[in-house]
């Protein structure tokens, strides 16, 4: 049991918009690379390509040295940037499916009555969304608490291990009801 409020678990994890920076390093520098990615293209195609002396006295003529370094820079900096953002979503979301692997098969051996629905970040977040759902308000009271569930299959010491494992790999819950709307409004 920890007595470290929700907010003072999640403060310095970053916030939701610690992103943005990112997000507008990977447009600058994908619009740096399609002036230069043409230049070299087109510089390309007026070169010999199979004389060696050609191209190297090309690649010290003029400003071709400092637009190869820029484009080479950008590329590597654009690179580094798309290599991060798949990292950052895949790493978390791995952790935090091995942990839910054997709890998630606990509970169907359990007959456990509520439904979990994941939704994953689609953008450098890493974060996963989880929804436990019921078919009524009833069977959500009901229900026993998940580390109960998983008990009653593992045993209390193994549900224990199992749950606190899951729960490391979040950052915060909340419960909120929520009642069902049967029609959609397009308000």
């Amino acid at each position: 049991m920890s007595l470290r409020s929700p907010l003072g678990k999640v403060l310095g994890r970053g916030s939701a918009g610690e992103g943005v920076g990112h997000w507008w390093a990977q447009r600058a520098s994908a619009l740096l690379l399609v002036p230069l990615s043409v230049w070299f293209l087109v510089a390309l195609l007026e070169l010999p390509l199979t004389d060696y002396a050609a191209v190297s006295i090309w690649m010290a003529r003029g400003w071709n040295p400092v637009w190869l370094a820029l484009l080479l820079l950008s590329l590597c900096w654009h690179s580094r940037l798309g290599v991060q953002v798949v990292i950052e979503d895949v790493k978390p979301t791995a952790d935090y499916e091995a942990a839910w692997k054997p709890i998630a098969t606990a509970l169907a051996q359990a007959k456990y009555p509520l439904e979990r629905r994941t939704y994953f970040s689609s953008y450098g977040t890493g974060r996963t969304l989880s929804f436990w759902m019921a078919p009524s308000a009833a069977v959500l009271k009901a229900a026993p608490t998940v580390e109960q569930a998983v008990a009653s299959v593992v045993g209390a010491e193994r549900a224990k291990a199992l749950v606190e494992a899951w729960r490391a790999c979040l950052v915060a819950t909340q419960t909120l009801d929520v009642e069902p709307k049967l029609e959609m409004s397009s308000d």
